[in-house]
């Protein structure tokens, strides 16, 4: 009970301190990077402002989503009634870890190369996977229940036709 709480929340404090220093090198990085090309009167790209703030952005709200993840229940008395959700399951916690740490790669290589701006492309193209794998092919090799009346209709009519056939074949021979 308390003793599981205790430990999850201990687990959670550790993997939220790892996120946030992950999170303040990207920011750093980045932010460096800019106020360096500033200071030195190096023109920069808006794209690359762009681009920029949208990935501040989007690491800032997969950290805080997978802090709304680890955030303990306390009682009224102030008892730990629960330590947080498991940060290393999966589905959507487990989909903003890997957001995170595609938006810091990109933020310390992008300093790098511009071409490591690339990598964001890996969201979408795992997000259209998922989409493919998860719906669409399911849909489309799911045979549609009104067609399958339809031919259950035809494959009857048939049915019936041979039947008929059949029994006006006995008759005949007897």
């Amino acid at each position: 009970g308390n003793q599981g709480a205790k430990k999850r929340l201990d687990q959670n404090a550790k993997r939220m301190r790892s996120l946030r220093i992950a999170f303040i090198i990207g920011l750093l990085a980045q932010l460096s990077a800019r106020g360096l090309a500033l200071a030195r009167g190096n023109s920069t790209p808006g794209w690359l402002w762009v681009g920029t703030a949208l990935s501040m952005a989007i690491s800032w709200f997969t950290l805080s989503s997978i802090a709304a993840f680890a955030a303990p229940t306390w009682g009224k008395d102030g008892e730990l009634l629960d330590g947080g959700a498991d940060l290393s399951m999966g589905g959507m916690c487990g989909y903003y870890h890997d957001i995170l740490y595609i938006s810091v790669f990109v933020q310390v290589t992008s300093l790098l190369s511009t071409w490591f701006w690339m990598f964001y492309l890996l969201i979408p193209a795992y997000g259209l996977y998922k989409l493919f794998v998860l719906v669409i092919i399911p849909y489309f090799q799911k045979p549609a229940s009104s067609e399958e009346g339809q031919m259950s209709e035809a494959m009857r009519k048939k049915l019936e036709k041979t039947e008929k056939r059949a029994e006006r074949r006995r008759q005949k021979r007897f």
